[in-house]
């Protein structure tokens, strides 16, 4: 079996690192890390995209995304900063 996607998670430190997020920011994070770990490359801050994959709408993604970045639980990436 082709393993070209697997990356080691450690479920202590995630869990830990999960401590003070609500369900749903929970799964926001591991959508998008499972995204970032499917092409292992920074993602383009494209809410339709990630509300899609999370199953939500792009309104109700906005302010968990902006949580967990005001958190630094996810960064933005800029080209050119």
């Amino acid at each position: 079996m082709k393993r070209d996607n697997f990356y080691r998670r450690d479920p202590g430190a995630a869990l830990a690192g999960m401590s003070s997020m609500t369900l749903e920011e929970r799964g926001v994070y591991n959508t998008v890390i499972d995204l970032l770990y499917l092409t292992w490359r920074p993602l383009e801050d494209n809410r339709r995209y990630l509300a899609g994959h999370c199953g939500c709408a792009v309104q109700k993604l906005n302010p968990i995304l902006d949580r967990l970045i005001a958190r630094e639980k996810l960064i933005r990436y800029e080209v050119d900063g």
